[in-house]
């Protein structure tokens, strides 16, 4: 017998099932269990992360196989292969909405065209978790303003707790349209020269700060002109006329605010923070002098300088 040979023979077959061993993959899940093990997996558990993908279908994506969310946007890996987006790229389609959010709200997170707000709102997610807020119990300084929802000029249901965020103060404009005060306060805000001068004198630094996005100013719009609810067409009407993009225009069609505020004036303007609790408001007398002077004497003197952000941002 020739044992050089046999001794070949068993050493190959040695190098052959180790081999095998290397690339055995053993939960059949695209990765063998020697890459497993460099990637720290379990070759045991087709998806380690459980995050609906398994291993080797995260290698492929660029994920993490390891985190459930490899970008940490809300929406596991697996959820987000299955809507067409990027597991490792929080706002897939770069549209200023978070991925999650898209899903959630039934948008397509590929689809840079597909906004939860036309108008580039922001969005808050949680919202549902702010306490308070009841629109029956009529406002109180200091705390969270009534959670209403209206009809912008593209015809969304614009959210007034989506405005919540960490550093811009929110001014509610409430209005109407057959108000001759509340026009004029409108053509300031677009910089009508027959108009803003007067006002900006009064006033100075207000416009700025809504247009670098210092602040949110928020129209709601109570009444048509011929005094019934706002409506969609309230929204677009009024836009139309003063077209100033980064300030939404809600309309409140069963006129919510007109009873929280106890309404004896239009427009009306109040003053909130950051956060939404109310700040400042003041109903009889001069309800909108009063917090424009609010505004300019003690809001806007302690703003940071301005990032040039707009408004048109996802929180």
């Amino acid at each position: 017998m020739n044992w050089h040979l046999l001794k070949l023979g068993s050493l190959s077959l040695s190098l052959l099932l180790g081999l095998a061993a290397c690339t055995r993959d053993s939960d059949d899940d695209g990765l063998s269990n020697s890459k497993e093990e460099e990637l720290g997996t379990n070759p045991k558990v087709a998806d380690s992360d459980h995050d609906g993908l398994k291993d080797g279908d995260e290698v492929k994506n660029d994920a993490n196989p390891l985190k459930a969310d490899s970008d940490g946007d809300g929406l596991k890996d697996g959820d987000e292969v299955k809507y067409g987006a990027d597991p490792n790229k929080v706002d897939t389609d770069d549209d200023g909405y978070n991925d999650r959010d898209e899903v959630f709200e039934g948008h397509d997170p590929g689809d840079a065209s597909d906004l939860i707000y036309k108008g580039h709102w922001p969005y808050v997610f949680d919202k549902t978790d702010f306490k308070g807020g009841s629109l029956d119990k009529g406002i109180e300084t200091g705390k969270i303003i009534g959670h209403l929802q209206g009809k912008d000029w593209y015809g969304d249901d614009v959210d007034l707790w989506d405005f919540y965020n960490s550093d811009k103060p929110v001014i509610i404009d409430v209005s109407a349209q057959w108000c001759p005060p509340c026009n004029n306060i409108a053509g300031w805000l677009h910089d009508d020269p027959a108009i803003a001068p007067y006002f900006d004198a009064y006033w100075p630094g207000v416009r700025e700060a809504i247009e670098n996005g210092d602040i949110y100013w928020i129209t709601i719009l109570e009444q048509q002109n011929s005094g019934e609810g706002a409506v969609t067409k309230t929204s677009k009407q009024w836009h139309d006329l003063y077209p100033d993009d980064p300030i939404p225009v809600i309309a409140d069609h069963k006129q919510k605010m007109v009873n929280y505020l106890n309404l004896q004036y239009f427009p009306t303007i109040f003053v909130l923070t950051p956060d939404l609790d109310v700040d400042y408001v003041q109903t009889d007398p001069d309800p909108y002098v009063a917090a424009l002077d609010h505004l300019v004497n003690d809001i806007l003197p302690n703003l940071g300088s301005s990032s040039g952000s707009t408004l048109s941002s996802s929180q």
